[in-house]
């Protein structure tokens, strides 16, 4: 049998902490924004508390540090109502904020939907929260604050999914990024390949002469890339070179995009690249655009790309460049 001494866990009534909201709580909440700020995922400074907006007081103006974004707070210590709800949108539309926040400590379910609605509804730059305030003793300690979010806008979920990808190690975001993408261009018949590795490139396609075909997401940029490839440094520039003063206006024409083309002194390597930029932490939404466009672009890009580097090839061959059996 367990000889472990357990503690009895209590939910105190807020008001035998905070008697008054006006007198009581929202001066604790205001001395404590940063409580709040840490739930929002927000750095908060205070502007002012008890702000006269008609006949009525909003009980706290913040907003975010280092920015002009407003954020109107309303407290209540009992369960949420009609009043307060009103209340809400008369103070945020009185103070011209961005970001609303409705403390209580129990919201009716008819509370939570109006909340959601707002959020499905309103521009994007708008957000409305519900958060839960508790007071929590375990045994004889002091009574403890807890802060929770009852109902929150897509954005603030949005920054905690960014948050989570970044504690991610980096090589397993590149394998999330990449794989439904290998697995849309193995349906297509681009690749061979139907996984995609933990890295920031990934080879898409070879077997033919002095080129590879590669995706990428590196930095501020992902990208779709011709790699001309030879064992002669010399070679491959010869080759390169041609494609580009041959077919570099038709190309960017056809594919209504300008190229980035890079090749420098002898390497084996030169590089031709299509891009769209972002970065491997961008929200979910944003990184199936970034896929969308890989999936859209690579076609496009090595359909454009194969006949004519296949004529430049034929071209070096009758000028005696490169041995038939190469071409």
């Amino acid at each position: 049998m367990s000889t472990t001494r357990l503690c009895k866990l209590e939910v105190l009534p807020v008001r035998q902490v905070w008697p008054l909201e006006d007198e009581d709580f929202t001066p604790w909440l205001a001395e404590n924004l940063e409580m709040l700020g840490d739930l929002l995922r927000m750095e908060l400074d205070l502007v002012r508390s008890e702000i006269a907006t008609g006949p009525f007081f909003l009980d706290i103006l913040a907003k975010v540090t280092g920015s002009e974004i407003r954020v109107a707070i309303e407290n209540q210590l009992e369960l949420s109502d009609h009043d307060h709800l009103g209340k809400v949108l008369t103070y945020a539309a009185g103070h011209d904020t961005r970001c609303l926040v409705w403390v209580a400590p129990h919201f009716t379910d008819e509370h939570l939907s109006a909340i959601e609605w707002l959020n499905r509804w309103t521009s994007d730059e708008i957000e409305v929260y519900g958060i839960e305030v508790r007071v929590l003793r375990i045994d004889d300690s002091a009574p403890a604050p807890e802060l929770r979010i009852a109902v929150a806008p897509q954005a603030h979920l949005d920054r905690i999914k960014q948050a989570a990808d970044r504690a991610l190690p980096i090589n397993q975001l590149y394998r999330n990024f990449f794989q439904p993408i290998i697995g849309r261009l193995h349906e297509l018949g681009y690749t061979d390949r139907t996984t995609a590795n933990a890295r920031p490139f990934q080879l898409i396609g070879t077997g033919l002469p002095f080129r590879e075909y590669y995706l990428w997401f590196w930095r501020d940029q992902a990208g779709v890339e011709l790699r001309v490839i030879s064992d002669d440094g010399k070679l491959t520039n010869q080759i390169f070179d041609t494609l580009r003063e041959q077919h570099q206006e038709a190309m960017e024409r056809g594919l209504g995009s300008p190229l980035q083309w890079d090749r420098s002194g002898d390497r084996k390597w030169a590089f031709l690249d299509m891009t769209i930029a972002g970065t491997i932490y961008h929200p979910e939404e944003e990184l199936d655009n970034i896929r969308t466009w890989i999936v859209e672009s690579f076609p496009k890009f090595r359909d454009a790309i194969q006949p004519r580097l296949d004529a430049v090839l034929r071209r070096l061959e009758a000028e005696g460049v490169l041995p038939a059996e190469q071409s």
